[in-house]
């Protein structure tokens, strides 16, 4: 009896589990879309070029500070000096008794009146301060016809009397680069002034621009470009900037003239690129083998590894220089097998 009702029960057993295979053959796959994508195992490399573009800090190797001295003596009646202003070759910086101060920077001071005729290493000085000026001058001579023009010229510019074209020395003060920023005024208004006091104090002669202790091993080798505000510049490889007219440049642009008035040692601030862009290849972190700093290898899709210096990382990648030819495609994620660059 018992057999007879197991039986039925058995046999439709029997058919669920056909109709549960025949189904499983049979039933479509997932979409594409729906299905659990797979890792990829390798990456198409391409190069592309870097250019390191970053902002850099350079430290300003400068002189002593030094004193600005009147040729004269007398009241002061009028006054252009403003502690963290700036003073230009050219410019009236005071007035003495009513007559006109004009500052003039030149490679060598001047120390004596000048007038046609005179010769000697003051007058060529002269003709250095009267072309940085703008004005058409020979760069060397002696005191010519030319030069007596461009002082005439000058005077009438800044109200010096009288404007006969010679070089009074009374009516100048020197300054060490064609503009600096004052520190301090030792005199004001009202004041009496004696011949060869400090009428205002400037930082000294910009001598170098070194980039920052410290940023030195971060950067990409290389000459680079620098940008300051307008201006463009190169520095060396080595980081330091010595030339003397690149100097003169920057001393003279409103960026350094805000940054020589912040606390001492502020760094200037400054973008920069390289002359020669490297060409690299971007790769994944987790592509990369070995614990060197800068120098790892990738594993290549035949199983072989090639040798890669690390440039820079950025956004989650690794910018990295092949010592020989760019491989099509590099081993990722769990296709790394290699442990060691051997």
């Amino acid at each position: 009896m018992i057999r007879r009702l197991l039986l039925p029960v058995a046999t439709a057993l029997a058919g669920l589990a056909a109709g549960i295979l025949i189904v499983s053959m049979f039933a479509p796959s997932a979409p594409a879309s729906l299905q659990t994508p797979k890792a990829p195992r390798t990456l198409g490399l391409q190069e592309t070029e870097f250019r390191d573009e970053r902002s850099m800090g350079l430290t300003a190797d400068v002189e002593r500070t030094a004193a600005i001295a009147l040729n004269t003596s007398g009241m002061v009646t009028g006054s252009g000096c403003v502690p963290g202003a700036a003073f230009a070759s050219g410019d009236v910086i005071a007035h003495v008794d009513a007559a006109p101060i004009v500052a003039l920077s030149s490679g060598t001071p001047l120390f004596r009146d000048l007038a046609p005729d005179d010769e000697g290493t003051d007058v060529t000085a002269l003709r250095g301060a009267l072309r940085g000026l703008g004005f058409a001058v020979d760069a060397e001579g002696r005191y010519s016809a030319a030069v007596r023009d461009a002082v005439k010229e000058l005077q009438r510019r800044t109200g010096v009397a009288p404007a006969d074209g010679v070089l009074r020395l009374s009516s100048i003060a020197w300054l060490p680069a064609p503009t600096v920023t004052v520190s301090s005024c030792e005199v004001t208004v009202g004041e009496r002034y004696e011949l060869g006091s400090p009428y205002a104090e400037v930082p000294g002669t910009l001598r170098s621009l070194t980039l920052v202790s410290g940023e030195t091993s971060t950067v990409v080798p290389g000459d680079r470009i620098l940008r300051l505000g307008a201006h463009e510049f190169t520095m060396p490889d080595s980081g330091v900037v010595g030339d003397r007219a690149v100097l003169d440049g920057i001393a003279a642009s409103p960026e350094y003239l805000a940054n020589a008035a912040k606390p001492k040692d502020s760094p200037l601030s400054v973008t920069a690129r390289l002359v020669t862009p490297l060409h690299v290849v971007a790769v994944p972190p987790g592509a990369l083998i070995g614990a060197a700093a800068g120098a790892r290898c990738v594993q290549l899709e035949s199983g072989a590894t090639a040798a890669v210096r690390i440039v820079a990382s950025r956004l989650g990648s690794s910018f990295v220089v092949f010592d020989g030819d760019v491989p099509k495609r590099i081993r990722i994620g769990a296709a790394v097998t290699a442990k060691g660059c051997g």
